[in-house]
């Protein structure tokens, strides 16, 4: 049914691949969504996943693409929706920067609704109107040569709170400085995607957010200000560091104040009331964050190009092995400073896809395999498989590691004996690397679930790479793991992550298969839209209901939906996990309008297009593990298969260092592209719901995954090897 409040908030995202819109209520329910999608909208820019990709893993996105596409959600949510009855907007978008002429603060001001926004930005405000995206390594060996006139990366961290890697604005800006000094001389403001979007809806620049400047590698949060050594470093002998403070502007850092009302384009063209409040935009990661709403025990994980776990983080301290970055949802006149840290690997769906196209058909013989391999890839207890894939350039301290890793009874092997153990020993390191590097976050009191930190027992001690940590001490691993993004639609992920954290794994009810396969739904891919969305309702809250206290977002957040769900008359949730019974969650369920947006990960819970195979010979290979059995494809025949092309998303791996005398060879992926509609192929089999909390089902969260602590106990018993493993390969033994 329509929903009976007049008041509604929208979140935009800017994504690599498309940008979206979530609109919802005062109670924070989904009202509907919308979605214009680069590829299929834009076919004559020939992007793939939105990107353009070139030699030396160049990836760039144009931002013109962004111009049109905002004009065409625009159109869509007017032509859907009634936009007089929105009241805020916030948004999310990309990490990449945007580099703007002098003419910007004018043409900004002067947009005209008899024209669109691309025949009157496009000319003359863009210095660059290619700009690089998160997985661009263009810029890695000027990241490199700042991070070393810094002193190196603990030092660069201790200044900046971050070390250098490729997609670093502040390596960035060095390189269009040394590589495009034309294009150098003509900007005059620097931004990120997320002040840019902002700047477009309001009509005048946005300011850097305390949340994202701290993450430019340039700003020194101790300090609150941008680091004049950085920017000396930068700038370079023709160049003055006060130039440079011009272009990149000030920094605000109360997030509750709004920045401004919408611009007359969006007002007299699309319907939107003219005292439309814009409040301050953030990273994706970050508005995917805040749609979850965690506790301070809570754990997010977030799969995708890159992985994420971000963690309610008590103080600042700096360290080269995480990032920490204030609360981008704070009131920083009323609240005490609130932080988020972030733990980030770049080496996550590109590897998965990988080694799904090398060792099986599909994501659903990979599901498989993984669930069939025991722990470690061995039932012995000293016979362990490992494996490191680092194909992309990685942050600290595998910035200087590239290539395949593997190892069997602690020697590096070519190749596994059982091809079979790869998909699961793949998903085992890459969720061990998080665990950890979160034994960092708890020696150094960031996160401490349990407020207090214990010694560790002598007898148990890990050495780990800058930290000891006991393994087998649960009383500062989380309570629970709150997981979005597509990876963690595979019962094998879920499963491993609860395992390896001992905690339970709670998703987005969208992640679930519903009760009726028309049902729509909000993708895993639209939650920083979402989060965006609650950010434009709290806000809004702040400003017109100044009376109305909550301690905090995620505090008021809660609170709505637990609100929410009582006045629409739910009665308790069952305790069963039952799937027969309709659960509308807060933030979920679809409105008037909705249309359910595709996910374009290739690891995204719809149908995925598989080969034909013979499912009963598989299921009997599968069903008893055996070092005997080969996977579908034999190396041999991928040894033959042609290299990826420059338009593909994926860097191309035809040189891969580190990786023993059969490297692996080129693959090319179709990531994102399978799709299994009227094909006749069984898809990915669905995540599971189990018995959940009232409390939890109420904020639209699932559990898919329960720890099982035997389990927990031989990943416990692992760790020591992955650790000693980790440093060889890291001090460059292997």
């Amino acid at each position: 049914m329509p929903s009976k409040v007049s008041q509604h908030f929208l979140g935009l995202q800017l994504s690599v691949d498309s940008l979206r819109a979530a609109i919802v209520d005062e109670q924070l329910e989904l009202v509907g969504s919308e979605h214009v999608d680069f590829d299929s909208e834009f076919p004559e820019y020939q992007t793939r996943a939105g990107v353009h990709v070139s030699p030396g893993d160049v990836y760039m996105t144009s931002v013109e693409i962004w111009l049109r596409a905002l004009d065409i959600l625009f159109e869509r949510l007017q032509r859907n929706y009634e936009l007089a009855k929105i009241k805020a907007i916030s948004g999310a978008a990309q990490l990449c920067p945007v580099w703007l002429t002098s003419d910007v603060v004018s043409a900004l001001q002067s947009v005209s609704p008899q024209a669109s926004l691309r025949e009157q930005l496009m000319p003359t405000v863009f210095s660059v109107p290619q700009v690089p995206v998160a997985h661009d390594n263009s810029a890695a060996q000027f990241a490199s040569s700042l991070e070393a006139a810094l002193g190196g990366p603990e030092a660069m961290a201790n200044q900046v709170g971050v070390t250098a890697h490729a997609s670093l604005l502040a390596a960035q800006m060095l390189h269009l400085r040394t590589a495009n000094t034309d294009a150098w001389k003509r900007t005059s403001h620097v931004m990120l995607a997320s002040g840019f979007l902002c700047s477009l809806l309001t009509g005048k620049l946005a300011c850097f957010r305390e949340s994202e400047a701290s993450a430019t590698g340039m700003y020194a949060l101790s300090k609150e200000q941008w680091d004049e050594n950085v920017l000396q470093a930068i700038a370079g002998p023709g160049d003055s560091i006060q130039r440079l403070k011009s272009m990149l502007g000030n920094v605000e850092r109360n997030a509750a104040a709004p920045i401004g009302t919408v611009h007359p384009y969006f007002s007299s063209k699309y319907g939107l009331e003219s005292d439309v409040s814009i409040y301050p935009f953030t990273s994706e990661c970050l508005a995917s964050y805040l749609s979850l709403a965690p506790s301070s025990a809570d754990c997010v994980v977030e799969f995708g190009t890159t992985d994420i776990l971000l963690t309610p983080a008590a103080k600042v301290v700096p360290s080269p092995y995480f990032i920490t970055v204030p609360h981008p949802a704070q009131d920083t006149t009323a609240e005490k400073r609130k932080y988020i840290s972030m733990i980030m690997t770049r080496n996550a769906d590109v590897p998965r896809a990988l080694v799904r196209d090398a060792y099986t058909k599909s994501w659903s013989a990979f599901d498989r395999l993984v669930a069939v391999v025991p722990p470690g890839g061995s039932i012995g207890l000293d016979d362990k498989l490992f494996s490191f894939w680092l194909l992309q350039e990685e942050q600290y301290p595998f910035s200087h590691v590239k290539g395949v890793y593997r190892f069997e009874t602690g020697v590096k092997v070519a190749e596994f004996r059982d091809l079979r153990a790869n998909p699961r020993c793949l998903l085992e390191s890459q969720i061990l690397s998080i665990r950890v590097r979160l034994a960092h976050l708890n020696n150094n009191g960031v996160f401490l679930p349990s407020r207090s930190l214990k010694s560790p027992r002598s007898s148990q001690v890990v050495d780990g790479i800058g930290v000891k940590f006991d393994p087998y001490d649960i009383s500062n691993l989380p309570k629970r793991i709150l997981a979005t993004g597509s990876a963690c639609t595979f019962p094998s992920v879920v499963g491993l992550l609860g395992d390896i954290f001992n905690a339970p794994v709670l998703v987005p009810n969208s992640l679930v298969e519903q009760s009726t396969p028309e049902a729509s739904r909000l993708p895993s891919t639209a939650r920083p839209a979402l989060g965006a969305a609650y950010v434009a309702r709290w806000g809004w809250r702040k400003t017109s209901r100044p009376d109305e206290k909550h301690a905090s977002f995620e505090d008021e957040v809660r609170w709505l939906m637990t609100k929410k769900w009582t006045v629409a008359g739910n009665g308790p949730a069952t305790s069963g996990g039952n799937r027969s019974r309709s659960v509308s969650a807060p933030g979920t369920a679809p409105g008037p309008g909705y249309k359910h947006l595709h996910a374009k990960s290739g690891l995204a819970a719809s149908s995925f297009a598989e080969e034909d195979e013979d499912e009963e010979n598989n299921e009997a290979s599968f069903g008893q593990y055996s070092g005997a059995v080969t996977p579908p494809r034999s190396l041999k025949n991928l040894t033959a298969t042609p290299a990826l092309s420059s338009a593909a998303t994926t860097p191309s791996l035809s040189s891969i260092s580190g990786s023993s005398a059969n490297p692996t060879p080129n693959i090319p992926l179709e990531v994102g592209l399978e799709n299994a509609a009227g094909s006749g192929y069984p898809p990915l089999a669905p995540i599971q719901p189990l018995p959940t909390d009232d409390a939890d089902i109420q904020l639209g969260l699932v559990k898919v995954a329960e720890a099982d602590h035997d389990t927990f106990l031989t990943y416990a018993a692992i760790v020591p090897e992955y650790c000693r493993l980790e440093r060889m390969i890291v001090k460059g033994l292997v």
